[in-house]
């Protein structure tokens, strides 16, 4: 407790409130602390007696994320505090680690949660061990497990009913370079519900190849943009990072949102200085608790069917989308 107390410039009264799940410390700081004790192996128990160990597995590049994965990680962790079960953090160094498996393996685990994709092999070879296991924020058909994700299709279906309400025909997409499960079911769910809504697609405005730090390929591909008779007058983007970008760069085109093109992002996961865009906001902390709860309940329970959560998302309307007449 000194160590995180240390590292992160709080008090150790603090870095303790918000390890037990107690009031008095807001909510990013509380987030901040969870998430890095999570990181950093630390163990979470109570004095009652034995509790579950719980392996958590991800790749480290989660930790990257500033928003998004440190809130899911928070959820994880208060439900886990609060019902006094203990987690062991195993992070992925690479593609593929031949030796996590082995290492997990020494632990006395009751049951692995694996968050977001990792190495189809690695995740083979955990459901392999015949313990219990959750996947959090992915998908694979070829594992028998518990799954909890987050209802991308019903998003993506909200974020395009929305645009047409406002009377919007020509929506375009900008997706991402790597596949993401999470990510692959928004574009596949854009393609269905463009169909429905009897929306025309075209895929010279299908960009999949985006990238939020590149700010080169979008200004490469707003050229496409100025035949206003052809372009989109709205977007849907796979995320909100990609929509702040995408943003940035129109705005330095001279390309007002929304009185010129307007905007909807996915996951509600902006930086407080970003532009206010109308998003689907992702449940994220409930995402985290969904799937603890889950795989306690697989533990107590590990003959019942296994099965798939999906948590729904909430339309957000802030101020980038127009209502075109």
């Amino acid at each position: 407790m000194d160590d995180i107390a240390r590292e992160l410039g709080v008090s150790k009264n603090t870095v303790s409130r918000a390890l037990r799940g107690l009031s008095g410390v807001s909510e990013a700081t509380g987030s901040k602390i969870l998430a890095y004790a999570t990181d950093n192996g630390y163990q979470f128990k109570r004095n009652d007696g034995a509790m579950l160990q719980i392996a958590m597995v991800y790749k480290k590049s989660l930790t990257n994320d500033v928003i998004f994965w440190p809130s899911v990680l928070s959820g994880i962790v208060e439900y886990a505090t609060n019902r006094g079960v203990s987690l062991c953090t195993f992070t992925v160094e690479q593609k593929t680690d031949n030796d996590l498996l082995a290492s997990i393996k020494k632990h006395a685990i009751d049951g692995v949660m694996v968050i977001n994709d990792i190495d189809p092999d690695l995740l083979a070879g955990l459901a392999a061990w015949s313990k219990p296991i959750v996947v959090v924020d992915s998908y694979s058909d070829g594992i028998d497990c518990d799954f909890v994700n987050t209802d991308n299709s019903n998003g993506i279906y909200k974020g395009i009913s929305f645009l047409a309400q406002n009377n919007h025909k020509r929506i375009g997409y900008v997706g991402v370079k790597h596949s993401a499960v999470s990510y692959q079911s928004r574009y596949e769910a854009y393609l269905h519900y463009m169909n429905r809504f009897g929306l025309t697609r075209n895929e010279d405005y299908i960009w999949m190849e985006a990238d939020w730090s590149d700010r080169e390929y979008f200004q490469s591909k707003i050229v496409m943009l100025a035949n206003r008779e052809l372009a989109p007058t709205a977007w849907i983007c796979v995320n909100d990072t990609i929509a702040m970008t995408f943003s940035q760069a129109l705005t330095e085109n001279g390309i007002r949102i929304p009185e010129d093109m307007s905007i909807v992002g996915f996951d509600n996961s902006i930086l407080p200085q970003a532009p206010p865009f109308t998003t689907l906001d992702v449940q994220k902390k409930e995402l985290g608790q969904r799937a603890l709860e889950q795989l306690i309940n697989r533990i107590q329970n590990p003959k019942r069917p296994y099965t798939s959560v999906f948590i729904n998302t909430t339309l957000i309307v802030r101020d980038s989308v127009r209502r075109l007449p």
